[in-house]
Formats: C-alpha cells, sequence, structure tokens
C-alpha cells in the first residue's frame, strides 16, 4: 500500500504528485516477490541442521540427527549469537567438533553468505577436507545444491564457488593462502598441529583472523583442536576466552545434574571399573567392564545410560554455573570457549576410557609417559602435564649416580640450545640444556658470573657468555636459540640488558602470582619508567610439576634428564630445596611448591624451569634439526671414504710406455 502523504513527503517530482489519487494505492505482488520481500524467520543452527543436513563421512550416513551428538547443538547455536566473533573448541578427537563448525558453515552460506577461509595444518589435509567432506556437504543437500553456481569449476581442490560465498582452503605454512583475501568467517582446524609459517611476519593464527578485518560486526572465527600442552594455541584461546563452558549431564535415575568427569581423586562420580580385574586394561575394555558412577545416588551409568544422562544435558558457564543461554543474554561476550572431553560421545565406551587411564597409571605411579600424554589429550582434552605430578623432591643420591661424560658437547639426540638466567645481589647464575625430542634434555653447563649486578661489569660477561657457540656432536655448532631472564630481582637493570637483544631470543621474565597460570604466557609489553621491554609471565607452580615429573623418570627417552659429569655438588643441594604442600586458597585445596626452608637455595630449580620455559615459548622442529644433524654425519663419512688415496698405477705405466 502506497500512502498519498508519503508520496508528496518523497522526491519525486511535483508534476507527478498530482496523478496519485487521494486514496491509498494498492499494488498487488506476485508469490516470488512477496517471497523476496517477506522477513526470514529466525531459525537456530540445530533446527536448521535438522531439516537441511546430509552426513556423508560418518559412521552413521544421512540426514543430520542432533541427538545423536547432543552437546554440538549449544555449541553451533551460541556461534551465531549477536556478540559472539570467536569461538574456541577444545575437544578429544572424533568428537564431532569439525563437523559442527562445518554445519555453521552450511547455515551462513543458506543465511548470511560470505567469503570463508579454511585453515588446515598442511596442503594435504586441505585437499582431503575440501573433497570429502566440504564439497560432498553442499552436493549431498538439495537446499544447500542449490547455492551452487552449476559452473563445471564450481568444486576445485583447494576452492569451492557458491552464490556469493566463495569458500577457500589454507594451511598454515602458506602465506600467500592467509594473506591476501578478506573474509567473513575463517576457521582454524587441528590448531595444535600448525607449524610456523615459512616468513617470519607472524605466526599463522593471527595472519588469518586478520582476513575478518573488513566484517567487523559481522564476522566469526573457530578455533578448533585436540590439546597438546598448555601453550599450545587451542589451550591457550581457551584460558583466554571471556567464558569457558562446561556441559552438565542429568542422571537418568535420579535427575541430577552433574559436570562428567574421569573422577581418579577419590570423590564420588567418575568413571569406574571392578577392582577385582586385577588393573588389566585389555580385559576392561574388551568385555565393557567399566560404568559411570552418578555423584548423587551413586548410579552405575553403563554407555547407554551415559548417552541418555548427555541427550538430557546443557552447557553453563564454569565460572559462575549460569546456563550457557542465560550467560549469552546477560554477559554478551565477543569470546567463548567450550571442552568437549571424550565421555560425551557416544562413539567412545567408559571400558576404553579406563583402559587408556590403566595404561598409562596405576597405584599413583607412571607407567608410560607417551601413554600418559595420550589418555590426557586424547580421552580429558586437557594438557598432558595436568596431574603430572608424578614425584616430589627427587633424591640427590640416585640423580648422581646418573651423572654421564658428554658435556661440553652436545650430544646427538639433541638439537635445541636453551638457557635459564637467575639474578642475586652478589652474582649472576645460568643453566644451558640441550633439548632432543619428547622434551628429553641434557644439562651442559651451569655457570655463576660474581660481580655486583648494579654495575655494567657482570652483565658485559653475561652477554659474552649468551652469544658463545656450543660444538654438536656432528661438528656443527649451535647458539643459544632463547634465554629466559628473572626479572624479580633488579627489573630496571634486567629491563636494559634483554630489551636491544630481543632479536637474539632473550627475553625477560617474571613468575605469574596466580597457583594455576600457565607454564609460559605471552610476550607483552612492560613499561618501567622509560624502559619498555617484552616480557613473559610463567606459571612456575606448573612448570616445576612438570620439571620435577621429568627428573622421577628413571629411562632414557622423553622427558628424561640427563646430568654431565661436571655439574657442582650444590646443584644436586638445590633441586631438595622445594616440596610439595597443600594450601586452601579461596576456598580450593591447591598443591604448590614452597622450599623446605626459609634461607635454602633453590637457584638450580629455578634455572631448570627457566630454561624449560623458554623450549615451551618457541616454535622450534627439534626433530627435523636433529635428523639433519646425523645426516651431516653421513655425508661427511661418505665424503672421506671417496678422498681415501689410491694406488697408484703411474709408475707401472711408465715402465710399460
Amino acid at each position: 500500500m502506497i500512502n498519498n502523504i508519503a508520496a508528496r513527503n518523497s522526491c519525486l517530482d511535483p508534476a507527478l504528485l498530482g496523478k496519485f489519487p487521494a486514496a491509498p494505492l494498492a499494488i498487488v505482488l506476485s508469490r516470488a516477490e512477496r517471497s523476496v520481500f517477506r522477513k526470514r524467520k529466525a531459525v537456530a543452527v540445530s533446527e536448521w541442521c535438522a531439516r537441511h543436513r546430509v552426513v556423508t563421512m560418518s559412521s552413521l550416513p544421512g540426514p543430520w540427527r542432533n541427538e545423536v551428538a547432543a552437546y554440538l547443538a549449544g555449541i553451533m547455536d551460541a556461534s551465531f549469537y549477536p556478540s559472539v566473533r570467536e569461538v574456541s573448541l577444545c575437544k578429544a578427537p572424533q568428537t564431532g567438533g569439525s563437523e559442527a563448525v562445518n554445519n555453521c558453515i552450511a547455515y551462513a552460506a543458506d543465511r548470511a553468505a560470505g567469503p570463508v577461509l579454511y585453515v588446515y595444518p598442511d596442503e594435504r589435509t586441505a585437499k582431503d577436507n575440501c573433497k570429502d567432506r566440504i564439497t560432498p556437504m553442499f552436493t549431498h543437500s538439495p537446499r544447500l545444491r542449490s547455492l551452487m553456481t552449476g559452473l563445471d569449476d564450481d568444486a576445485g581442490a583447494l576452492k569451492l564457488k557458491l552464490s556469493g560465498m566463495p569458500i577457500y582452503m589454507a594451511w598454515c605454512r602458506s602465506v600467500s593462502s592467509l594473506a591476501n583475501k578478506p573474509c567473513r568467517y575463517v576457521v582454524f582446524d587441528e590448531t595444535d598441529k600448525y607449524q610456523a609459517s615459512n616468513d617470519s611476519e607472524t605466526d599463522p593464527i593471527h595472519l588469518g583472523s586478520a582476513r575478518v578485518t573488513t566484517f567487523p560486526w559481522t564476522s566469526r572465527i573457530w578455533k578448533i583442536s585436540s590439546p597438546t600442552t598448555e601453550s599450545g594455541y587451542i589451550w591457550q584461546a581457551m584460558i583466554t576466552a571471556q567464558v569457558i563452558f562446561e556441559y552438565v549431564s542429568r542422571c537418568p535415575s535420579c535427575n541430577g545434574r552433574q559436570v562428567m568427569r574421569f573422577g581418579d581423586d577419590g570423590a564420588p562420580g567418575g568413571v569406574r571399573w571392578p577392582h577385582d580385574c586385577g588393573g588389566d586394561p585389555e580385559k576392561i575394555e574388551i568385555k565393557n567392564l567399566a560404568w559411570y558412577e552418578c555423584e548423587h545416588c551413586q548410579a552405575k551409568w553403563s554407555d547407554q545410560q551415559r548417552d541418555k544422562a548427555v541427550q538430557g544435558g546443557h552447557w553453563q558457564a564454569k565460572n559462575d554455573g549460569r546456563k550457557m543461554t542465560t550467560y549469552l543474554e546477560e554477559e554478551r561476550p565477543r569470546k567463548i570457549a567450550f571442552h568437549v572431553p571424550a565421555w560425551l560421545s557416544t562413539f567412545v565406551s567408559l571400558s576404553r576410557v579406563a583402559s587408556a587411564f590403566l595404561r598409562c597409571k596405576q597405584d599413583g605411579k607412571l607407567l608410560d609417559l607417551n601413554a600418559h600424554k595420550n589418555f590426557y589429550n586424547t580421552f580429558l582434552a586437557e594438557p598432558s602435564i595436568h596431574g603430572q605430578q608424578i614425584g616430589n623432591t627427587p633424591e640427590t643420591a640416585g640423580l648422581i649416580d646418573r651423572m654421564e661424560a658428554y658435556a661440553p658437547t652436545i650430544p646427538m639426540d639433541a638439537g635445541a640450545l636453551t638457557a635459564g638466567v637467575d639474578i642475586q645481589m652478589d652474582r649472576i647464575e645460568i643453566e644451558v640444556v640441550a633439548w632432543g625430542v619428547g622434551a628429553q634434555s641434557w644439562g651442559m653447563d651451569y655457570a655463576v658470573l660474581h660481580g655486583d649486578t648494579r654495575l655494567p661489569e657482570v652483565w658485559d660477561q653475561l652477554d659474552t657468555y649468551l652469544m658463545q657457540r656450543w660444538q654438536h656432536e656432528s661438528g656443527e655448532s649451535l647458539g643459544i636459540t632463547r634465554a629466559f631472564v628473572d626479572s624479580g630481582y633488579l627489573p630496571v637493570q634486567v629491563y636494559k640488558f634483554c630489551s636491544p637483544r630481543k632479536g637474539r631470543g632473550i627475553y625477560a621474565i617474571k613468575g605469574a602470582s596466580a597457583v594455576r597460570a600457565p607454564e609460559v604466557q605471552g610476550p607483552n609489553w612492560q613499561k618501567l619508567g622509560n624502559i619498555r621491554c617484552q616480557l613473559f609471565s610463567l606459571g612456575t607452580n606448573r612448570l616445576k610439576s612438570m620439571l620435577f615429573g621429568y627428573f622421577g623418570l628413571s629411562q632414557p627417552g622423553p622427558g628424561y634428564c640427563h646430568i654431565p659429569e661436571e655439574y657442582p655438588p650444590q646443584w644436586f643441594d638445590h633441586l631438595t630445596a622445594e616440596h610439595v604442600v597443600t594450601k586452601e586458597i579461596s576456598g580450593e585445596s591447591f598443591e604448590v611448591w614452597e622450599k623446605i626452608r626459609d634461607n635454602a637455595r633453590n637457584e638450580a630449580i629455578d634455572l631448570r624451569a627457566y630454561a624449560l620455559a623458554a623450549l615451551l615459548s618457541v616454535r622450534i622442529d627439534i626433530k627435523g634439526t636433529v635428523a639433519r644433524l646425523k645426516s651431516l654425519v653421513g655425508r661427511k663419512e661418505e665424503a672421506q671414504a671417496r678422498l681415501v688415496p689410491r694406488k697408484s698405477n703411474f709408475s707401472t705405466r711408465f715402465k710399460n710406455g
């Protein structure tokens, strides 16, 4: 209906206004025209998927069913809440996280189209996902298939063309694929498998995230991965989110609400198995003997009852217990995160979870470090060092008996050097550590530079020391990749020393005050007077738990600590200066490392913790470096073999001539 008054107030030519009748004018629109102007009814992502999504690569192919993985529905719906711009999903493998985000992209194609960028760990994975998952997602759904242009080159190896919505594939080491496309949606898949890009400008996460700059109010970024370490991309993304959502299940017997957990701390609730099976993981898994115990009524859930409990659950904010929908409405966060352990999945049996735990740990003792990492990363969806307080203060006698003759030459299995530096009033103490695959370590040197640290002379000695190179067993020489200098004492001098040497990998550090602070955070710019310096923050409590776990290992391999014969006796005394104590902080119990005596010397502990943090803070391919150094030895041996003098036949030829 067009009103004459509205027409007269418009910008039409006054000569034409007299032709409009005084009464309202009715305009009849066709059905197609009405459908164009009709406002689309709002629909949740999970509801849209149940109508239009068709699953191809799955043990349950066919139309999408939210009840199969009920926890995914909330993740999908929250992704398109108006205030949300970034969603992090820290998950166990094969729990449907990637498929849930693919659903979000399919929903966006139909309801809010815009360019999409998928980022994978490598080119092969990018091509495989485009071919096997993303393209079939559009071709097998009638609703989505109508969005394709119909051209022969719609589906390429690294690109999918839709009407108004191109979908690009990229991988972390290709700077060009990450840096030249404005995108409304960016998906980072398996972030903890990313390697640093070949270019030195920044890491792939920042490069990809910059693509949404031109869509400030409508963009979405998803980060998906199983965790590796606490300094990994996904764990850092989760703990820095404004809110972490955890899933609350409902007991089929008593309707009690609870966050499912593994529960090996003796408290009610958790995964359980019969004690008369002798702790045999194979027997538990094959005969399906494990169950889940309700923390309220102690009912035993079978796998089927677990599935029912999950289907009746919901997401809640970890910090205050509010339901996800309530939290989103009241707080309107921009960055949110979800934590998905393996036992939420209908495809993971409780017996499989129990057997994985028993393969790594029994009676409180660590049996296998690799199995321990697998259990934490693959089932708990947590960094493997959580709960790795497998030892207390190490026995000095046992460590002394392990001393080896290798220093100052770096052993063949090591491929990187880091250093920890501690500043005292009358000296600077340093430890240089060589690192191999799996954080296997070799102490290289423990040095003390004496002098008044308020004066420049001792700092010049430190500068010279950190510039030296170390001979590797392969014949090459290695420099210190990264050095961490503690700024707790004389921060002005530390900042002045570190700030101009950032290019050499020398950074200032400071211990974090929070007990649960992650091992390494930063670097962040700090200013002290007129001095600006990049500073790393260290969660020393967790670093020491990790460190003493490594000292507790008795067989060479990942995490094992090699000790050179050159280390002084006081180094071993320092290692016994701290122990674990339980403290109540804000109503919670924490295990923290403290000195046994106030005057006990603990520099050796601190220095090794700093060196370990330096390793965690830098991205370096140690495995590749070790392989390269070993190959150099082989090439040198071949070259020497070719230079062995052969017996000359010159005299024989001379006589015959």
